[in-house]
């Protein structure tokens, strides 16, 4: 936001040039923190459960008389994931979350595929996989490789079977190039011989629809706000005037 043209306005304001830009940087600079407001109370009514550095992940930056701008926007991190749901829809590709990152660097995850929570998947309360089950999921795979390919379980201890029974965590991962008992690809968890469950399924990359107008909403806003807090300024400048 910021007062452009403001000489031109000014030559109106004979002899109350001073209070003219102090009424504005003043404006300026409250419209910017109402606006902030705002945002973090758009952000929780927009995206399901988003985390409080999500709904906080916003800044202002003040006007002065010296510099008639005021500015409120979202910081860089948050605004790279809320991206794909603000402007034009499909304007820019989700990023990877930290589990997806942490399946591809251990080469089951291929690349340009995302992923997907199955039944058997652990959310945390912001509905993202549980970090701690990702975890699981790649020391099980540490200690015996692709389930569905070797016979390493079978070969383990009975001392490590019964911890892993115990966990319900016997795991396999069906290839993206796979169609492997009919199962879609993915990390799927089985219990038995028959019982078979989804915990993450790999798929392309997701499509994204925009659902916050974060610049046209705020745009309207700033209009509206600003005008009033102008007139407010100005006349509390003009009567304070020494």
């Amino acid at each position: 936001m910021d007062a452009k043209g403001f000489d031109v306005i000014s030559a109106h304001f004979s002899g109350m040039g001073k209070q003219v830009i102090f009424s504005t940087a003043v404006s300026l600079t409250r419209t910017a923190q109402q606006l902030e407001k705002d945002i973090q109370r758009d952000i929780p009514d927009t995206f399901d459960r988003p985390k409080p550095e999500t709904t906080k992940g916003t800044y202002m930056k003040r006007a002065t008389p010296a510099n008639l701008e005021a500015v409120v926007g979202i910081k860089d991190r948050v605004a790279t994931y809320l991206a794909p749901n603000i402007g034009s829809s499909g304007r820019r590709p989700r990023v990877y979350k930290n589990s997806e990152k942490m399946l591809r660097a251990a080469g089951f995850l291929p690349s340009g595929k995302y992923t997907v929570p199955g039944a058997e998947a652990r959310l945390d309360a912001y509905g993202n996989m549980s970090r701690g089950q990702i975890v699981q999921i790649l020391s099980y795979f540490r200690t015996f490789g692709n389930t569905s390919l070797n016979s390493k379980r079978k070969n383990a201890t009975d001392k490590t079977r019964a911890n892993l029974a115990k966990r319900n965590s016997d795991y396999f991962v069906v290839p993206v190039a796979s169609r492997e008992l009919g199962l879609f690809p993915g990390i799927w968890q089985r219990n038995g011989k028959s019982d078979i469950k989804p915990v993450l399924m790999f798929v392309s990359q997701p499509q994204y629809r925009a659902i916050y107008n974060f610049y046209g909403d705020n745009a309207r806003r700033a209009q509206k706000i600003f005008d009033q807090e102008f007139k407010f300024a100005l006349a509390n400048a003009l009567a304070t005037a020494r």
